[in-house]
């Protein structure tokens, strides 16, 4: 799989591909792919275009190998049946034993186990070819919600310049939009919300940006385009979107109400990059603290003692020197310590 054959994919009317995976893929040129996305969803693209309105590029490759040729199973049933009879009834008992394991399997990794998605190391300028496909292609992935990206519904509701000056120096500094390599499952340790709150299956997004919402909203499917992450597997019964996002034991085509079903609870997350996790975040139990309730473990009284308290007034933080002279950060109840936190 080429960059130049994505790009006729997206281009050229003669394909009509609406769903397409390309994890994996050997000598991709991801800077050639990126350039052909960000053309292919211009604004003055023509009307109907793309054509591909999802694709699978960031996970790893699904490690289920299809059902092999050449077997029993491939030849006739019986004596009596014909060879070509023979063949569609062993494709038909694959296909019903393929959706059947499908069925049966664990939920996707997004809405049910947290902690990191997406393993490999993505280029920064991903999240800009994201933004430049919003309401045309889902991907994969989504962009980060967290207050520090330009995207978020929580954009300028928390101190950024208290964040910056309590966050280690060693952090990077937080671009304006990033990809979601994590998956949140529960809320704040502190709180137990987030300051943008939860993507939610089945609900629309809240937005103060009506750029991004009118976008969103110019077609059909565009409000789900962006939003919601196409999971793994690929379906191989439908070319909808809504099929690749629904997430398992839910409806593909759910009530867009704030009223939970009777039978599953909401299927949410929380994406957030590694830059809205550093030093809030505990691999361990995936505990995680807001913006609101911790600052960060720079957050420190001159003397490296004491309470610092948030912008609302409340402590967010404590610290205690230990043995070796480095400090312990503890928050609300907890310490945080190299990526991990001591309740």
């Amino acid at each position: 799989m080429t960059a130049e054959l994505i790009h006729d994919i997206l281009i050229d009317p003669s394909f009509s591909v609406r769903i397409l995976s390309i994890r994996s893929a050997v000598n991709l040129n991801e800077r050639k792919l990126r350039q052909a996305l960000q053309y292919a969803c211009r604004e003055s693209r023509p009307p109907g275009t793309p054509r591909l309105k999802g694709l699978y590029v960031f996970g790893p490759r699904d490690s289920a190998s299809a059902p092999s040729l050449g077997s029993s199973g491939s030849s006739p049933a019986s004596g009596e049946s014909s060879p070509g009879s023979g063949v569609a009834t062993s494709w038909n008992s694959r296909s019903q034993k393929a959706l059947t394991e499908s069925l049966t399997e664990e939920p996707e990794e997004w809405y049910a186990q947290s902690g990191k998605q997406i393993a490999r190391r993505i280029n920064p300028e991903w999240a800009l070819t994201l933004v430049a496909c919003d309401g045309a292609i889902a991907f994969d992935a989504v962009l980060c919600t967290g207050p520090r990206h330009l995207n978020s519904p929580a954009w300028g509701s928390v101190n950024i310049d208290a964040l910056n000056a309590a966050g280690s120096p060693a952090s990077a500094s937080i671009p304006h939009y990033a990809v979601a390599t994590h998956s949140l499952l529960e809320g704040c340790a502190g709180c137990g919300s987030a300051p943008e709150g939860w993507t939610v299956w089945g609900e629309y997004a809240s937005t103060n940006h009506r750029d991004l919402y009118e976008r969103r909203t110019s077609t059909s499917h565009s409000a789900d385009i962006g939003r919601f992450p196409l999971l793994a597997p690929p379906p191989m019964h439908s070319a909808t979107l809504r099929a690749a996002m629904c997430p398992s034991g839910h409806s593909v085509k759910p009530r867009f109400s704030s009223v939970s079903s009777m039978k599953h609870s909401k299927a949410r997350f929380i994406p957030r990059c590694s830059d809205c996790l550093h030093e809030r975040y505990c691999k361990g139990c995936h505990l995680w603290w807001c913006e609101a309730c911790y600052l960060g473990p720079w957050a420190l009284s001159a003397d490296g003692y004491g309470e610092v308290t948030s912008p609302n007034n409340s402590t967010v933080s404590e610290s205690h020197p230990s043995s070796n002279g480095a400090g312990v950060h503890s928050v609300r109840g907890g310490r945080i310590q190299h990526g991990l936190c001591v309740v």
